[in-house]
C-alpha cells in the first residue's frame, strides 16, 4: 500500500526503507540497541501508520509496543550518502515522534521464558487499530482495544493461554462481517471471536480449530479471507468454523507467506512433490519439475549481513524455495536457496526472497503464454486449462488447449477421453477437423455424440443431421433417433435431410412422424405414396390440404395416385380445378390472377391414361376454357391456355379415345369419339388452334372436321379444295352457289378441276355442271372470258387449243377450219353456248364504245372550233340589259366572253362572270385535283390493283390528259 519495504536490523537498530528503485533510507530504531531490539512491525495501512514491538535483551523487563506514523518516519530517514559520522552510515540518531501504547503488565499475570525474557513472538491489528492482538513467548496471547490512533484509554484482557510460545496471530472476518482472532501454536489453531457480543462486554471463548500448528513465519490470511497454517504434511485452510481443505505438500516448512493465488515456502529439504531444480528450472517429467520454470529470478546483492538473529526467529539454512499455485493446485516454481531465506517479500506485484548471505532474489511471474507453452512440453494440459480459466482465458482460447488435449489423448488411442475435450470445443473449433478423426467404425459412437451436441448447441448444418442421423441408423440406436427426431424445439437441425437419411436407412415410420410433426407435406406426401405405398391415405391428406398445396402436390406427385387410383385420383384433380374456377368466378374484386390453375397443369399426369385425360377435360374444360358458364382470365397466357384444352381434347377424339368404360357404362367406339369430335367443333364460343386443329383432322382424315373448320375460318376457298380432293361434284356447286359471288377464284378453281377431270363430267352430262359453272360466270362477268379460255386449254390436248391458234374472222369468232379433230373430253358444244355469248357481249360492248367514241370526236371538233373562234374572230356584244338586275345597260359597263353583260355597279369588284362562277369554280377544281393526283403514285397503283379491268382504268387515266402537268428536266 505505501509502495516500501521496511526492514529492522536487530544488530545495529535502524529500520531501512527500500523503494521499487531499491534505493535505501535509514532511521534509527532504538537509542541502545545493545540493549533493545525490534521484533515484529504490523502495518496499518487505513491510518498509514506503523505497529512496532520492541523486546529487551535483558530479563525481566517487559516489552515495549510502539504507534509509528508513516510519513514522520519516511522523512526522518536518511540515505547512506548524505551527512552522518563520515563513514558511510546513517546517522546514529533520529528524532521520531513515537506514541507509546498505556500498558503495563504485572508479574504475576505475564510469566517469563527460561531466560528471564518476554519477547513478543506475534503480533496482528485490525486496519484501524482499534484492535491489537500481542503474542508472546510465553504462551500468553493480549488483546487491547480502544482507539490508539489517537491515544485514548485502552483496555488490555489476556484472552488466550497457552504452554509454549505463540508464533502467529491474524485478524479476519467471519460471519456477520465480525472480526476473529486466529491464535497458532506449534502444537494447535485456536480461534476467538473477538467483537464484542450485543449487550455483553465480555470477550468470546477460544474456540479449538485442530491439533495442527505451525512454526514462527509459517502462516498467513489468503485472499479469500481464510488461514493458511503450512505444516510438514501440508498447507491447511480454515475458517472460523473449522478446516476447509488442505493443499498436500510433504516436507518441513520454515516460513510461508501469500501472493495473489500463490503459496510461497521456504522449506529446510526438499520435498518429494517437488523435487529440486537448480537454476529456477525443472528437469524431471512430473508436474512440479515441469513448472519449475514458471518463475524467473534474479540476485541483487548487499542487503544485510548473515543473519545472527535468535534461535526462535533464525530459519534453519540452505532452504529450498517453493511457490505453489493454490488455484490450480500444482508447483509453480521450486529452487535451491543458497545460505537459507532470512525473509519472503512481496510487494510492487512482484516477489523478494532475501537471503542470509545479503541477498536480495528476484522472482517475477511470467507471462500466461510462457507457462502454457511449458504446460504443453510437458503434456499438462488439464493443468493448462486450470492456468487459462484462472486467468480468466477467453472461450475461443480456451476451446484452442481443449483441442490440443484431444489431439494428444487421440493419438494416446485414448478415444472417449478425447472425445469429451473436442466436445468442449463446440462452436470454436471447425466440425469437419474432429469428425474426420471419428470416421472409422470404432469410433461411431464417439462421433454421435459429438455431432449430437453440434445439434445441442444449434450449429449443426443439414450435413451434420445427415451424418448423425446415419450414426443412429449403423448402431441400430432407434431409441436415439426416437428421441432425436421427436423433441419438441429443442434442436435446431435440417429437417429435410433427417428426413431423407431416415428413408434411405428404412426408417419410414420415423421418417413420416416428423415430416408431419414439422408440417413437411412434400416429403410427407412421398413417404405415404413410395415408401408406405398407402395410396389411400395419401390421397385423403391431399384433399385436406389448402388449395395451392394441393394444386401443388397433385402436379408434382399425382402421378403414381392416378396410376393405383384413377379415378378417385381424377375426381380429386376435378374439384381441384373447379374449386378455383369458382373462386375465381365469385371474386367481387375482380382480380382473378393467382387464384386459377390451369387444367393443363395436370395433362402430363394423364400421359398413360388417357381415357381417364378425356373425362378431365370434359369435365372441367369447358368451365377453364370460357365456355358456357365458365371463367376466363384476362392474361396474355390464358388465349393459348384455352386453345390447348381444346386441342388435348380434340386430339384425343380424333385418336378414338373416350371416357372410361366404368363413366360411359359402355365400351368406347372410334365412330363415338369422331361424333365427339365433331359436336366439340361445333360447339360455339369454342377457340381452337385452327392450324393445329386442320392438322390434326388431315393426319386422322376427318373430312367432316376439316371441312367445318374451313367453315367456321371463312376459307371458302379451302372448303371448295377439299371438295374437289373428294370429288364431291354436288358440294363443289353448292359451294359455288353460296360464296362464288363474293370469292369469283372459286369458279377458276371449279374449272381447273372439270377441266382436268372428264371423268366427272361423264358421269353428269344430265346436269352440265360445266355449262352451269360458266353461265353462273357469264352472268355475274366473275371472270373475263380471256382467262377462261385459258383454263379450258390447259386441259392436255384440248381441242380447245387450237382456238387460241386459229384466225379470227371478220366477225370474232375464231376459225377453226383445217384443224386436226381434238382428243379432249371437253367439246365445242359444251362451251358453244358460252362463247357465243361472250363474243356477242364483247362485240356490243364493242359497237357501244364506238359510238361513245364518235360522239366524243364530234363534241372535241366543236370545242376546237369554239375556241379558234375565241381566239381569232371578233366577238360582237348585243346584250341590251344587265344580265343580273335586267336594266337597260348604261356605261360603264362589262362584258365577259361567255355573252352576259352586267352594270360596273352591279358587277362591284368581282373579275368573274357571277352566273358562270360556279361552273368555272367547279372546272378550276378539276384541275387542281387533276394536277394533285398527276402526283400521288401510290394512289395510282393502288387504283389500278383493285380494278376488275386495268385496261379500261389505263385507258380513262390517259382521257384525263395525264402529261399536261408533267415537267420535262433538262
Amino acid at each position: 500500500d505505501t509502495g516500501l519495504i521496511f526492514v529492522a536490523d536487530l544488530d545495529t537498530g535502524y529500520m531501512h526503507i527500500v523503494d521499487e528503485e531499491l534505493s535505501v533510507r535509514s532511521f534509527l530504531v532504538v537509542d541502545e540497541p545493545e540493549k533493545w531490539e525490534v521484533t515484529r512491525i504490523v502495518h496499518l495501512p487505513d491510518i498509514q501508520a506503523l505497529i512496532v514491538a520492541k523486546a529487551s535483551k535483558a530479563s525481566n523487563v517487559l516489552p515495549i509496543i510502539e504507534l509509528w506514523h508513516l510519513e514522520r518516519i519516511i522523512s526522518a530517514a536518511v540515505t547512506s550518502d548524505e551527512t552522518g559520522d563520515g563513514a558511510g552510515h546513517p546517522p546514529v540518531a533520529v528524532a521520531i515522534q513515537s506514541i507509546s501504547i498505556p500498558y503495563q503488565l504485572t508479574k504475576n499475570k505475564m510469566r517469563q521464558d527460561s531466560q528471564g525474557t518476554v519477547r513478543v513472538t506475534a503480533m496482528d491489528a485490525l486496519p484501524r487499530a482499534t484492535q491489537v492482538a500481542l503474542g508472546f513467548n510465553t504462551g500468553q496471547v493480549v488483546l487491547v482495544r480502544g482507539n490508539i490512533a489517537k491515544r485514548r484509554a485502552t483496555k488490555h484482557k489476556i484472552i488466550y493461554q497457552h504452554s509454549g510460545p505463540i508464533t502467529n496471530l491474524h485478524f479476519t472476518h467471519g460471519p456477520d462481517d465480525q472480526a476473529v482472532l486466529f491464535v497458532i501454536t506449534p502444537e494447535s489453531t485456536v480461534v476467538c471471536n473477538t467483537a464484542r457480543q450485543s449487550g455483553s462486554s465480555s470477550d468470546a471463548t477460544p474456540v479449538l480449530l485442530d491439533y495442527n500448528g505451525c512454526d514462527f513465519g509459517c502462516s498467513f490470511i489468503t485472499k479469500d479471507g481464510k488461514l493458511a497454517i503450512a505444516c510438514d504434511s501440508a498447507i491447511y485452510f480454515f475458517s472460523s468454523e473449522g478446516r476447509q481443505g488442505c493443499f498436500a505438500f510433504n516436507g518441513s516448512k520454515s516460513m510461508t507467506k501469500g501472493f495473489r493465488r500463490y503459496i510461497l515456502l521456504a522449506t529446510s529439504e526438499p520435498s518429494p512433490m517437488a523435487p529440486v531444480a537448480s537454476g529456477g528450472s525443472g528437469d524431471g517429467n512430473d508436474m512440479a519439475a515441469a513448472a519449475a520454470a514458471m518463475f524467473a529470478s534474479e540476485t541483487t546483492t548487499g542487503f544485510g549481513e548473515a543473519d545472527t538473529r535468535p534461535y526462535y526467529l533464525a530459519p534453519a539454512s540452505p532452504h529450498v524455495f517453493t511457490i505453489l499455485d493454490n488455484d490450480n493446485r500444482f508447483v509453480a516454481y521450486t529452487g535451491l536457496v543458497e545460505g537459507g531465506i532470512r525473509a519472503i517479500i512481496t510487494e510492487w506485484g512482484t516477489i523478494f526472497v532475501l537471503n542470509n548471505e545479503g541477498q536480495l532474489l528476484h522472482f517475477e511471474d511470467k507471462d500466461l503464454s510462457g507457462k502454457l507453452e511449458i504446460l504443453y512440453r510437458q503434456n499438462l494440459y488439464p493443468t493448462a486449462i486450470k492456468v487459462a480459466k484462472n486467468e480468466n482465458y477467453d472461450k475461443e482460447s480456451l476451446a484452442g488447449i481443449y483441442k490440443r488435449y484431444g489431439d494428444y489423448l487421440y493419438n494416446k488411442g485414448e478415444l472417449d477421453a478425447a472425445m469429451n475435450q473436442y466436445i468442449t470445443t463446440v462452436g470454436y473449433v471447425e466440425p469437419s477437423y474432429v469428425i474426420r478423426k471419428f470416421l472409422d467404425i470404432r469410433g461411431l459412437d464417439k462421433l454421435t455424440r459429438y455431432v449430437h451436441e453440434l445439434h445441442v448447441q444449434g450449429i449443426a448444418t443439414a450435413d451434420h443431421t445427415t451424418l448423425l442421423v446415419n450414426c443412429y441408423t449403423k448402431l441400430k440406436d432407434e431409441g436415439k433417433l426416437d428421441e432425436f427426431l421427436q423433441r419438441e424445439q429443442v434442436y435446431q437441425f435440417d429437417v429435410t435431410a433427417a428426413i431423407s437419411v431416415c428413408r434411405q436407412a428404412g426408417y419410414t415410420t420415423q421418417a413420416l412422424l416428423l415430416a408431419e410433426k414439422c408440417e413437411q407435406r412434400d416429403m410427407y406426401f412421398e413417404i405415404l405414396i413410395y415408401d408406405k405405398k398407402d395410396y389411400g391415405r395419401a390421397l385423403e391428406y391431399l384433399g385436406g390440404l389448402s388449395l395451392p398445396d394441393r394444386a401443388r402436390l397433385a402436379n408434382e406427385l399425382g402421378g403414381r395416385l392416378l396410376k393405383e387410383l384413377p379415378r378417385a385420383t381424377t375426381e380429386l384433380l376435378i374439384g381441384i380445378c373447379r374449386e378455383l374456377s369458382l373462386t375465381a368466378a365469385n371474386d367481387d374484386d375482380g382480380d382473378t390472377a393467382g387464384s386459377r390453375v390451369p387444367a393443363q397443369r395436370f395433362f402430363h399426369l394423364f400421359a398413360n391414361h388417357p381415357a381417364w385425360l378425356v373425362y378431365f377435360i370434359e369435365q372441367v374444360g369447358p368451365e377453364q376454357a370460357g365456355s358456357g358458364n365458365g371463367v376466363l382470365e384476362e392474361r396474355e397466357d390464358a388465349d393459348e391456355e384455352v386453345k390447348l384444352v381444346w386441342n388435348t381434347l380434340l386430339e384425343l377424339y380424333l385418336t378414338g379415345v373416350d371416357v372410361p368404360a366404368e363413366i360411359s357404362h359402355s365400351e368406347p367406339t372410334r365412330e363415338g369419339a369422331r361424333a365427339k369430335a365433331l359436336r366439340l367443333l361445333r360447339t360455339p364460343g369454342a377457340r381452337f388452334d385452327w392450324d393445329q386443329a386442320y392438322l390434326l383432322c388431315a393426319l386422322d382424315g376427318f373430312e367432316d372436321g376439316m371441312a367445318l373448320l374451313c367453315e367456321q375460318k371463312g376459307d371458302p376457298e379451302a372448303l371448295l379444295r377439299l371438295a374437289i380432293d373428294s370429288d364431291d361434284v354436288p358440294r363443289i356447286m353448292r359451294i359455288l352457289e353460296d360464296y362464288g359471288s363474293q370469292h369469283p377464284r372459286l369458279y377458276s378453281l371449279a374449272l381447273q378441276y372439270f377441266v382436268q377431270n372428264p371423268m366427272v363430267l361423264a358421269q353428269n352430262e344430265t346436269e352440265s355442271p360445266l355449262s352451269r359453272c360458266l353461265d353462273a360466270i357469264s352472268k355475274g362477268r366473275l371472270i373475263h372470258p380471256l382467262e377462261v379460255l385459258q383454263i379450258l386449254t390447259q386441259s392436255s390436248g384440248a381441242a380447245l387449243a387450237s382456238l387460241t391458234q386459229g384466225e379470227s374472222g371478220e366477225d370474232g369468232y375464231v376459225s377453226v377450219a383445217n384443224q386436226a379433230p381434238a382428243t379432249s373430253a371437253i367439246t365445242i358444244g359444251m362451251v358453244r353456248d358460252y362463247l357465243l355469248e361472250q363474243v356477242e357481249s364483247t362485240q356490243s360492248r364493242i359497237d357501244h364504245n364506238q359510238r361513245v367514241i364518235d360522239s366524243y370526236v364530234a363534241q372535241n371538233a366543236a370545242l376546237k372550233d369554239q375556241m379558234s373562234g375565241l381566239q381569232n374572230q371578233p366577238v360582237i356584244f348585243q346584250g341590251m340589259r344587265c344580265s343580273h338586275c335586267r336594266a337597260p345597260l348604261d356605261l360603264p359597263s362589262a362584258h365577259f366572253l361567255c355573252r352576259h353583260s352586267y352594270h360596273q355597279r352591279c358587277l362591284g369588284e368581282s373579275t368573274s362572270c357571277p352566273l358562270c362562277l360556279a361552273e368555272t369554280q367547279t372546272l378550276e377544281h378539276q384541275r387542281r385535283q387533276q394536277e394533285i393526283m398527276a402526283r400521288q403514285h401510290d394512289a395510282f397503283f393502288n387504283e389500278l390493283k383493285n380494278r376488275e379491268d386495268g385496261f379500261e382504268f389505263i385507258a380513262e387515266c390517259f382521257s384525263r390528259n395525264p402529261f399536261t402537268f408533267t415537267k420535262l428536266a433538262s
